[in-house]
């Protein structure tokens, strides 16, 4: 879950790194994937009763947060390319 975690993060870092564009929206994409991948463990966690009722909901309502985030900043990026070129 720590490495799932990190790797949006860190995905998120090295797209806005890039050029704007569809480079830079791969990477977002990337994150939406690490979160989906974090939203899966914490729903098998929460199965095999690792976190509590409590943690998982919050856990799971930030989660996702952070993936309609990432979306939106992955479909702005792609728009705001659409208007350079």
């Amino acid at each position: 879950m720590r490495r799932a975690a990190i790797s949006i993060a860190s995905n998120i870092a090295e797209g806005c790194g890039r050029k704007l564009g569809k480079e830079q929206a791969r990477f977002y994409q990337y994150a939406i994937s690490s979160s989906f991948e974090l939203l899966n463990q914490l729903i098998i966690a929460n199965e095999i009763e690792f976190v509590d009722s409590y943690s998982y909901l919050e856990t799971r309502k930030y989660i996702q947060i952070i993936t309609f985030q990432v979306n939106s900043l992955s479909k702005y990026t792609l728009s705001a390319s659409a208007k350079t070129i």
